[in-house]
């Protein structure tokens, strides 16, 4: 028998298959070990999300997977506030669904796919302890007695790792540990929605048990019923929790009045503790459950198994390129790991706190989609993005606008996005997630900080110092937008001390805006006093323009426009002027810039809502519509001329759109004419590249 490979991975779920798969598809030779003989059950809600599908479908599986259940919606149903339904962007690349494959097919899958690519399975044998040499782990020894020697160790064995526990890594205690159960049910009808509850009350309907239920379609008549808990509880164990949300599925929905469980319910522990640090040793990775990587909220953790998997691969493939490496110090894949998920994935105790928080937020705006609440919402519960987020209008590529230098402007935007990302994540993780966009977007991102790279570079030019600036921009634009989510209506929550949504708006606002003006206190303080005029502009035309739309003034396209510029000096104009200072260009060119990006700026917004507009008019139920606070969406140039137009409902928005329509290409002409001004090729050129694209959108509009 074979005793020596490269890789020995304990555990064959996704985590382990995964890594298995991808190092053996490279000719490295893989030990894939497990106590159970496939295929196999596990306790798990079955569901995969969108990201989950896509590496599956990057794994060889798509034809194999073609014949599970799809998923398109997502319902999140938050007790006392009723639901809503959620729908993955149709900007998403392929797949544009989830899909819900029970365990014991998708292991099974993923473990014969393996073996495909050349890794050595061995099912229904007991891992028994690591074998160290030099303090390193080096090799594992099974219960019956044999032994294997490899470069390193992955331990995917669950949340409660025996490998892990071998290499003395930090052990989360078993009354400290999530649980979750579910079984499959017999129901007369399903359809293809994802359902989750949030959270689920004790038995006084008052005291919020960190907590979720689910009910997910797996076949025409069979669906997978579960709950999962945080904390466990003294009073309320895991049986008790299941069956008070049976019995509320029963009395809300006649579906599932008469249920009959096909086969036993089954339970397994959940790990809500992850931490960088616990996740390597000496020759050791961790991967998935046994790193704790699980969602708080709804415990979600075959896409992080299969991502983590893919990362434990890829780190051990870059090692293996250095002929001398001893896999003795694997810290980086730790700082991979925390760079990644370090904040979402809590620690601890801090999971729970953070819940009931997080939960009073989501309970008192569940129906309000002001921009910071719909992204607390896509963070939470449905972390892949759903309707808008911050910064659902910049992330477009625009690699072949830029003229020049993309190579360097492609690096300093992902900087940017992770400077951000670093900044946010241990306080508000939910934010890391949201500037996270940029940085899966291919190519080259437009953003506001784009605009600051654009006018500002030069070889002469302190590439750092530009990116600093575009953090610090964007940084003060989610905080204006958290700001603009404070409600001066009363809190929907008669049984909370207060507004919550108004609490969590002032705090992350005021958070933000500390770190973008501690960012800049470094450089020039000149950058200082423009960024806070930029500020209280907008923030004046904002609320100017929206009271004028709360009075029901009448406001003509000119005095739209005029207000239109206040209020969004802060995104463009502010951009490039702050990215000419830091090219010391001339007064004269910075003017330029600055005339030149408030028409480009407005042109681009009317652009963008009008597309929206009709994109949601499209996607949106009445029903939706008239349920939801749709956010600031009534400051658009198009909602404001819809209320003055005159004649029938289809003819007002033709006349609408067809002014929008105009004013941009307008706005774009009086763009270009200060353009003709700027003497920097690559700025001239670039930013001419970037209106022909407005004017190419506005184009596509059509009813």
């Amino acid at each position: 028998m074979k005793t020596k490979y490269d890789v020995i991975i304990v555990g064959a779920g996704p985590a382990g298959s995964t890594s298995a798969l991808k190092i053996a598809a490279k000719g490295y030779d893989v030990l894939l070990v497990d106590k159970d003989s496939f295929p196999r059950t596990k306790s798990c809600g079955d569901g995969l999300t969108r990201t989950a599908t896509k590496i599956l479908y990057d794994l060889g599986l798509k034809e194999e997977l073609s014949i599970f259940k799809r998923t398109e919606n997502t319902r999140i149903t938050v007790k006392g506030k009723g639901s809503r339904n959620f729908k993955y962007p149709d900007h998403m690349t392929d797949p544009n669904y989830g899909l819900v494959i029970p365990r014991k097919e998708l292991d099974y899958l993923l473990v014969k796919k393996a073996i495909e690519k050349g890794v050595f399975f061995m099912g229904d044998v007991l891992f028994d302890s690591l074998i160290y040499i030099n303090q390193k782990a080096a090799g594992i020894r099974l219960k019956n007695g044999n032994t294997f020697y490899a470069d390193i160790v992955i331990g995917a064995d669950g949340a409660t790792s025996n490998v892990a526990y071998q290499a003395s890594l930090p052990i989360t205690p078993i009354d400290k540990m999530g649980i979750g159960t579910r079984g499959y049910f017999k129901i007369a009808e399903t359809d293809d929605t994802l359902q989750m509850f949030l959270p689920i009350l004790d038995r006084s309907n008052k005291r919020v048990l960190p907590s979720y239920g689910w009910v997910f379609p797996v076949e025409k008549n069979i669906v997978n019923i579960g709950v999962g808990l945080i904390e466990q509880n003294e009073i309320y164990d895991i049986d008790t929790i299941f069956n008070m949300f049976m019995n509320t599925l029963k009395k809300k929905d006649s579906r599932f009045s008469n249920l009959q469980l096909q086969g036993t319910l089954m339970s397994g522990p959940m790990r809500f503790d992850f931490k960088p640090e616990r996740t390597y040793a000496p020759g050791i990775l961790l991967v998935g459950d046994a790193a704790g990587m699980i969602n708080p909220f709804t415990g979600e953790g075959i896409g992080y198994a299969l991502e983590t998997g893919i990362h434990a691969a890829n780190f051990y493939l870059e090692l293996k390129k250095d002929p001398n490496e001893d896999f003795n110090d694997l810290s980086k894949y730790g700082d991979l790991l925390g760079s990644k998920y370090q904040g979402y994935f809590e620690a601890g105790t801090e999971s729970i706190n953070r819940y009931h928080l997080i939960w009073k937020v989501l309970k008192g705006t569940f129906q309000n989609d002001k921009p910071l609440f719909n992204a607390i919402r896509q963070a939470t519960v449905f972390p892949e993005g759903v309707n808008e987020s911050f910064f659902n209008y910049y992330t477009e590529n625009v690699s072949d606008q830029i003229s020049e230098h993309r190579g360097h402007i492609r690096s300093d935007m992902l900087s940017v996005g992770q400077g951000l990302i670093q900044m946010t994540r241990e306080d508000w993780p939910f934010l890391s997630r949201l500037f996270n966009a940029g940085q899966i977007t291919p190519g080259i991102p437009f953003r506001p900080s784009l605009l600051i790279l654009i006018a500002g570079y030069s070889t002469q030019t302190n590439r750092n110092e530009l990116t600093q600036l575009g953090m610090a921009v964007e940084l003060g634009l989610a905080a204006a937008i958290c700001h603009d989510s404070v409600s001066e209506e009363k809190n929907d929550d008669t049984t909370s001390s207060g507004n919550w949504g108004n609490m969590i708006a002032i705090l992350v606002g005021d958070y933000l805006l500390s770190r973008s003006f501690e960012i800049i206190s470094f450089y020039d303080q000149s950058y200082t006093k423009i960024i806070s005029e930029g500020i209280s502009k907008s923030n004046q035309g904002m609320i100017l323009l929206k009271n004028k739309i709360q009075n029901k003034e009448t406001i003509s396209i000119n005095d739209f426009l005029e207000l239109y510029y206040l209020k969004n000096k802060y995104t463009f104009e502010l951009c490039l002027q702050l990215g000419s200072m830091a090219k010391k260009s001339t007064k004269k060119e910075t003017l330029i810039l600055k005339e030149f990006g408030k028409h480009f700026g407005t042109a681009y917004f009317i652009v963008e809502d009008t597309l929206n507009y009709l994109k949601n008019k499209n996607t949106v139920s009445k029903t939706e519509l008239n349920s939801i606070s749709l956010g600031n969406h009534e400051m658009r140039l198009i909602e404001v001329l819809l209320k003055d137009q005159k004649g029938t409902p289809k003819e007002k928005e033709r006349l609408s759109v067809n002014i929008c329509q105009e004013t941009a290409i307008n706005e774009i002409k009086l763009a270009k004419k200060h353009l003709k001004n700027i003497e920097d090729i690559f700025v001239k050129t670039t930013l001419g590249n970037l209106c022909d694209l407005i004017l190419e959108k506005n184009e596509t509009i059509t009813l």
